[in-house]
């Protein structure tokens, strides 16, 4: 904004107040009133804290801040004041929890604040240094406390959805056990009657087994006795009349029928065997 578009503003139209004052409508007058009104009307409010080293700089830098201001030193609120302003963003803030458990909260951070300030006169006291505790920091302990208060409710949500789920499957795994006990109890009834019947089955083709190697006990030795015996009673044989040169040795009728008995009734005895032993073992 440049001084023509000011004085402008400052015109006789626009500000009345020219003809009350009895000063004439030029434009020196009007910006020597504009400046009037400014110092009369116009404050300016500087806020500065006594953390660091930055309200010492300044002060030496700009001495009009302390020379040309009125300087006004705001002491440390009381603890009804803190639990108002803990009060004034704790209300409006959603909380998982009853009005009772925020009343406390709202008093316990006022508290807390007024204990700080005390531990840090304390301090003073002792080591003669300055540690600060401003109303700044009591807004910035509020918000820290909301920022970790979401953060948390967020993650005990979490938590809590995760150990729903768990709790579920343990639920449903639950009942399947229950469900497979049952089967199993089926099963065991089932499996103890047939190892019932395995036993019985197995005494039975032990007994079988005992028998058959008696029989075959005794036809290998009837087959042994024959064997034996077939030299001196089969061996029944004539010179070849051909030739005197010839000197095999020729079966004779008898003999070769009684030996093709004996090998048809030691073949029968066999197959009995065999058959005998498969009805006794059929798992072999």
């Amino acid at each position: 904004m440049d001084c023509l578009q000011l004085l402008s503003m400052l015109s006789v139209s626009k500000i009345p107040y020219v003809y009350v004052a009895g000063i004439v409508d030029t434009w020196d007058n009007l910006y020597s009133f504009f400046l009037g009104r400014v110092r009369d009307k116009l404050h300016v409010c500087l806020c500065f804290s006594p953390v660091g080293a930055k309200f010492s700089r300044r002060a030496q830098q700009f001495p009009g801040l302390i020379n040309g201001c009125t300087i006004d030193w705001f002491l440390s609120w009381p603890e009804e004041a803190l639990t108002s302003v803990s009060g004034k963003f704790i209300d409006e803030f959603p909380m998982a929890c009853p009005d009772s458990v925020k009343d406390s909260l709202k008093a316990m951070m006022g508290q807390v604040h007024v204990n700080v300030t005390a531990a840090c006169q304390e301090y003073f006291e002792k080591f003669r240094r300055h540690v600060y505790v401003t109303p700044k920091s009591y807004l910035s302990f509020i918000a820290g406390y909301k920022s970790l208060y979401e953060k948390k409710l967020v993650y005990v949500r979490e938590l809590a959805t995760s150990i729903n789920s768990g709790l579920s499957k343990m639920g449903e795994a639950k009942v399947d056990v229950n469900k497979m006990k049952g089967e199993l109890a089926i099963k065991n009834t089932d499996l103890a009657a047939a190892t019932k019947e395995a036993e019985k089955l197995l005494k039975e083709i032990s007994e079988n087994t005992a028998i058959a190697e008696k029989e075959k006990q005794k036809v290998s030795l009837i087959n042994a006795a024959l064997l034996m015996q077939w030299p001196a009673h089969l061996a029944d044989t004539k010179t070849c009349k051909r030739s005197h040169r010839c000197g095999c040795k020729h079966v004779s009728r008898d003999a070769a029928s009684q030996w093709h008995r004996i090998s048809l009734w030691l073949f029968t005895a066999r197959v009995a065997c065999a058959m005998l032993q498969a009805w006794t073992c059929p798992h072999v």
